[in-house]
């Protein structure tokens, strides 16, 4: 599935315009529901769709960031590397930072594991992805799952916020938590999206309960596939580059081209009837909203 980038015409830092690419940042409802492998995916398929385009890739996953892992890379260069020399931040020098995947596809990555020093200048992570905006036609970041300042930054210059969440009720309930905190700190409901990751077959049904429960229509979802993924962690390729199965690479298809291209509707769902699995989501959500009553609690504080 990874294409030969020759034909991909390198950015070229003389030539920055204003900021004008594509922002899709990726939010995860909590951390385990696949967020860095749908970004890792989607930013391999949009590259794919894109031969005389390069997309650039963000890692700012302030808690896990392993994304060069994924695409099998080992950057020279990461998010310290911006922060030691933040006066030389130009496009040049930015260029100069990101590592360079065989499809074409460039990545910011991240070298901060929560383990220690996270401090990252929000107003930084502003003009590294301004620049980024002007350089490439797509940007897909890797948010992690917890807002802190630099993320909401991203969150604020998104064109589109990806929020990735499980069928599980406790990556549901986060979800809905999240879809009430997002739209107060980017002034904008719409541009947010729910896409449920690793849905079995046998859990179709619940999509439409799952949208009952949120009050938010759920976009898109990704098919399940455990074993692929882990062998695909093991060998550090991307997922959609050794799946064999075709819902699974259509799947990341279909999201690449609709997020990047022609951007579906992302509505609320109209009311539903809920029941069952749905009904015990409300009842959790109601519990958590009356222990939040009269205290601001963001999610990336919850334990």
């Amino acid at each position: 599935m990874i294409g030969s980038s020759n034909a991909v015409q390198e950015p070229r830092p003389e030539q920055v315009a204003e900021p004008h690419g594509v922002v899709i940042a990726l939010f995860g409802a909590k951390g385990g529901v696949g967020a860095s492998t749908v970004a890792v995916n989607l930013a391999l398929c949009a590259q794919q769709q894109r031969t005389k385009e390069s997309v650039a890739l963000v890692d700012l996953n302030l808690q896990a960031g392993d994304l060069h892992l994924l695409l099998g890379l080992e950057p020279a260069h990461r998010w310290r590397g911006v922060m030691r020399q933040a006066d030389r931040l130009d496009a040049t020098f930015l260029m100069s930072l990101l590592a360079k995947h065989p499809s074409g596809l460039h990545l910011l990555a991240s070298d901060y594991d929560g383990l220690g020093d996270t401090v990252l200048n929000p107003e930084l992570v502003s003009r590294a992805l301004l620049l980024l905006r002007a350089l490439f036609p797509i940007v897909i970041v890797d948010c992690g799952h917890v807002l802190q300042t630099p993320v909401r930054k991203a969150l604020e210059q998104a064109t589109t916020i990806l929020v990735v969440s499980g069928i599980e009720i406790p990556a549901m309930r986060r979800t809905k938590r999240l879809l009430e905190v997002l739209p107060p700190l980017i002034g904008d409901n719409r541009k947010i999206q729910v896409l449920i990751n690793g849905l079995d077959r046998n859990d179709q049904g619940l999509l439409m309960e799952a949208e009952t429960a949120l009050g938010h229509r759920v976009a898109w979802h990704i098919p399940a596939d455990s074993t692929e993924a882990r062998s695909a962690i093991e060998l550090g390729r991307p997922l959609c580059a050794i799946s064999r199965r075709r819902d699974v690479v259509q799947a990341y298809r279909s999201l690449a081209s609709g997020l990047t291209a022609s951007k579906p509707s992302c509505e609320n769902a109209p009311p539903l009837a809920a029941a069952g699995w749905a009904a015990k989501l409300l009842a959790l959500v109601t519990r958590r909203s009356l222990q939040d009553s009269g205290r601001s609690q963001e999610p990336g504080e919850q334990p």
